[in-house]
């Protein structure tokens, strides 16, 4: 055998390996494209589609259910009829869920594209064929960071439509929270008035079901009146705590639209070019920024909220009290339960 056939028979069998090569890499992509992509890909877009169904269903309810709601009813955990509150975290685990869902099938997507990227190219890996080869590399480079930017881009207007929502039913629920707390605040103002400063000579009607429950009450009336004034103050707070409550939800769902919109600030100035460790570096200061402006407005919010509960009511309620309570201990009728 001459030099030149063992050169053939050597070249011919390193052309069949390199096709073998590709063969098994088209094989895997294939495998993997109709065994995990397509079903997975279908499970997804099912649960997707099924909490785009949840989301959209709380979401119409939300107006009508707010106008129907009355406010006044004491709202507690596990009611029936659950408190607004409750119904915007559902819709926010819903919407939260659903984005985990969106970023699973980009993921996937992500990762069949890469897959395919390899068995374009390695036809030209193996022929040595740089130009086509960077050429490719750089064609499907740029083709996820284009996916990249419109992922986050999708995202962030999803989150902020959402925000819309929640901002939407948070104004419209401290509204009739406050409406209510100011229906019965005047009248209650009023009543609370009428504590005297000197206690030794006031009366109170008790209600006779209620010494059988409580026998103290025929020796210190006042524990009565102060239980009485310490539920009329837990419940007229429950006003104010809803407030709080829906400010504090909302001002979660801002965070969340600021961290989105970092995402998609740092996924754009990396496809221009920028360094992506000192993007991330410089994008986590304005972060930290952001989160103590949106703090500082809750804060500022939740103060207005509490100045308003003091001012018409919760000031008045704990003077008297303060003042039930030091009547109570210089009679010796004072019980630690009482607060």
């Amino acid at each position: 055998m001459s030099y030149t056939d063992a050169a053939n028979m050597e070249k011919t069998a390193e052309d069949s390996q390199k096709e073998r090569e590709k063969e098994a890499s088209k094989a895997d992509f294939e495998l993997f494209q109709s065994q995990v992509v397509m079903p997975l890909n279908d499970l997804l877009m099912e649960r997707v589609n099924k909490a785009t169904a949840l989301f959209e269903e709380l979401r119409s309810k939300l107006f009508t259910d707010a106008q129907e709601q009355s406010p006044n009813l004491t709202q507690e955990e596990g009611d029936e009829q659950p408190e607004l509150l409750e119904k915007l975290t559902l819709l926010k685990w819903i919407f939260e869920a659903r984005e985990q869902l969106q970023k699973e099938l980009f993921d996937l997507l992500s990762d069949r594209n890469d897959r395919y990227r390899d068995v374009v190219v390695m036809p030209y890996r193996l022929a040595n064929n740089e130009a086509k080869l960077k050429h490719a590399t750089e064609f499907f480079a740029s083709d996820a960071q284009k996916r990249a930017v419109t992922f986050e881009a999708e995202s962030l207007k999803r989150t902020e439509e959402f925000m819309d929502i929640i901002e939407e039913n948070v104004v419209r629920g401290v509204e009739v929270q406050l409406s209510a707390f100011w229906d019965i605040a005047p009248n209650l103002s009023r009543v609370i008035n009428k504590v005297p400063q000197d206690l030794n000579s006031f009366q109170v009607q008790i209600p006779s079901q209620e010494y059988d429950e409580n026998v103290s009450y025929w020796d210190f009336p006042m524990q009565y009146l102060h239980s009485l004034v310490g539920h009329c103050e837990k419940s007229t707070y429950q006003f104010i705590e809803s407030q709080i409550n829906l400010l504090c939800l909302l001002h979660e769902v801002k965070g969340v639209v600021t961290s989105k919109n970092l995402s998609l600030m740092k996924v754009q100035r990396v496809v221009a070019g920028e360094n992506e460790e000192e993007v991330a570096a410089e994008l986590k200061e304005v972060e930290k920024d952001e989160e103590s402006r949106l703090t500082d407005d809750l804060k500022e919010k939740v103060r207005c909220v509490e100045e308003l509960w003091s001012s018409a009511l919760g000031t008045e309620i704990k003077g008297v009290r303060e003042r039930l309570a030091s009547f109570l201990v210089a009679q010796g009728g004072w019980v630690e339960d009482d607060e």
